[in-house]
């Protein structure tokens, strides 16, 4: 019999043990891998449904950000009257724009290496490599066993797996779908995984399904594997007080591939932590250097001097970025505002020193820059209702010798965003960014003075959300709110176009 992924160590180490039927039972800053990470309001996308099985392509918001989560309670085998004890441990953690890492201690043990592959506004499609371990509770006293491989009252059954993760948003519901190929050390087959996540107010409920149909079974015998197994399992998780969540799982193997009904129920709580290194310096512009005309020498012998041929100037060793910022609801265009730049440094996009104003017809130029990629960044002043507050260009290659052009459409209707209060819900709505199909927004909420958000909404592409806001975050002073917008298929502050509205007091 399968005890399904209650934790090896545990078990090792008596803290997991048969029993009687039972039942189930402010913002800090922390540092961890060497970044500050601070908690954050409210739980955002997650790599793990709210059923309790990991089907999601999100891989976290963010590079830096971490997951945790612990829940404990009881599996149950009917067939039995057996009980036992135990916890589920997950971690996740993104490390960067294409790798995401978890570890599972339950259900079923795991280490593995996710990541993106395609996105299509709400559709989204990523990889999932891993080392699997299940783990099983042999019943000696009743005469059932495992196959001799399987020794001790508790082995492994271990191995990889390969997965596809795909999802689609469909507003307050987003449906999930996983093929997997698995290899383990008593059974090699296929997998079929399937789900949904439905948002009412601060809950998410989730319903899945998952089968695996078992392809090659070394064992003979009294303990030959069923061909098949089926799980299903049901979800529920509650936002509560800044980054912090509960989440309650139970699941149902009506018949594992020893053929055990299995029952599982935990209960626990988890929180999302999000990390910021701090950005590098931005590199100092090389300013092209002379080169010298060399002088003749003559030569000590009167002979005549030779002719020296004229020499050619270097290429030059810098470019330029040129182009015109556009407002359709005021202007055509943009005159007179500041804009400046940002330059990829590794992995990321920092601030330049450089900025400029737009000309009489809005056009701008920057000369002087070395070869690399550049994306031009823009900032209204605060009386602006036309526009976005702030809004950053998609990026562009700047070769040495070269003018690169790229041109921004700041237009946006910001005095059309309407709030209102349903008792503790936030009701946000806001006109769409015309000169962008299918781009996604976020309503965030931050204090007057602070860098960092203190509640916000999934990106997704409604103009029309609910953010539940608690007691806690409304008493908190100088509260403002914000509307963020990123492209189809983007990242905010990547190589993506996106901005947001200017900070506004919340009603």
């Amino acid at each position: 019999m399968r005890m399904r992924s209650f934790l090896s160590l545990l078990a090792a180490t008596g803290l997991v043990a048969p029993v009687a039927p039972a039942r189930a039972e402010s913002d800090e800053t922390v540092s961890l891998f060497g970044l500050s990470y601070g908690t954050v309001a409210e739980l955002a996308p997650s790599s793990l449904a709210a059923s309790g099985l990991h089907l999601v392509p999100g891989y976290l918001g963010a590079p830096g950000e971490v997951d945790l989560s612990l829940r404990l309670g009881v599996l149950s085998f009917p067939s039995t009257s057996l009980n036992v004890r135990g916890a589920l441990t997950a971690v996740q953690a993104r490390l960067g724009d294409g790798l995401a890492v978890l570890v599972d201690f339950g259900p079923r043990t795991a280490l593995a290496a996710r990541g993106p592959l395609w996105q299509d506004g709400d559709k989204k499609l990523g990889w999932d490599a891993r080392y699997r371990a299940d783990q099983y509770f042999q019943l000696r006293p009743s005469g059932q066993g495992l196959a001799p491989a399987l020794s001790g009252p508790y082995a492994f059954a271990q191995g990889v797996e390969g997965a596809c993760n795909g999802s689609w948003s469909l507003g307050d519901v987003v449906l999930y779908g996983t093929p997997a190929l698995f290899a383990l050390s008593n059974r090699t087959g296929l997998a079929l995984r399937a789900g949904l996540d439905w948002t009412v107010g601060g809950w998410v409920v989730g319903l899945a399904s998952a089968g695996e149909a078992n392809l090659i079974d070394p064992a003979s015998g009294a303990t030959r594997l069923r061909d098949h197994e089926w799980q299903h399992s049901l979800g529920l998780r509650r936002n509560l007080w800044t980054g912090t969540y509960l989440q309650a799982n139970a699941s149902l193997v009506p018949a594992d591939s020893y053929g055990f009904p299995i029952q599982t129920l935990l209960v626990g709580i988890g929180s999302r932590l999000v990390g910021k290194a701090s950005a590098p310096m931005p590199a100092p512009v090389i300013e092209p250097k002379a080169v010298p005309t060399p002088v003749p020498t003559p030569e000590p012998t009167p002979e005549p001097i030779p002719t020296l041929a004229p020499v050619t100037a270097p290429a030059p060793r810098v470019g330029v970025l040129t182009g015109a910022v556009i407002n359709t609801l005021s202007a055509p265009a943009v005159a007179g505002v500041p804009v400046g730049m940002k330059v990829k440094k590794g992995k990321g996009w920092v601030n330049t020193e450089r900025k400029t104003l737009t000309d009489g017809v809005g056009g701008y130029r920057f000369e002087g820059l070395d070869p690399g990629e550049y994306q031009l960044v823009y900032r209204a002043a605060p009386d602006v209702t036309t526009a976005a507050g702030a809004a950053v260009s998609t990026p562009v290659r700047v070769e040495a010798g070269k003018d690169a052009m790229v041109s921004l459409d700041v237009t946006w209707d910001a005095a059309g965003i309407s709030l209102s209060w349903d008792k503790d819900t936030l009701v946000a709505s806001w006109p769409a960014k015309p000169d962008l199909p299918g781009v996604q927004y976020q309503l965030v909420l931050r204090q007057a003075g602070m860098a960092k958000d203190v509640l916000d909404t999934p990106f997704s592409t409604a103009t029309k959300v609910r953010l539940k806001v608690s007691r806690q975050v409304r008493s908190l002073k100088g509260l403002m709110y914000s509307v963020k917008y990123v492209e189809r298929g983007g990242t905010f502050n990547g190589a993506s176009r996106y901005g947001q509205t200017a900070f506004k007091p919340l009603p």
